[in-house]
């Protein structure tokens, strides 16, 4: 990371638009970068990495940072149905 935490102009921006909001959802939360910082601005915020090992990170950092009270972790999304998702990869 360039600044040593998430890029402070896009968690400024996030929560500017979030201003009231008591949760929030982060898909592909990584190690928690993200919403280590906004854990501040909301009652609850679910955390979900679908990564195992970066996962293991998640709860860790989330662990440390003693914010298990705000942020919830999950370590994968699930449908009711049982069918096949495409997702583009750019290389």
């Amino acid at each position: 990371m360039k600044w040593g935490h998430y890029n402070p102009k896009e968690v400024a921006n996030y929560k500017e638009v979030s201003n009231g909001m008591d949760s929030a959802l982060i898909i592909g939360s990584h190690i928690g970068s993200l919403a280590i910082q906004l854990a501040d601005s909301f009652q609850s915020i679910l955390c979900l990495e679908a990564n195992p090992s970066t996962y293991r990170r998640l709860e860790y950092n989330v662990s440390l940072n003693r914010l298990g009270d705000i942020l919830n972790t999950r370590c994968a999304a699930v449908c009711e149905r049982n069918q096949l998702v495409s997702f583009f990869l750019q290389r």
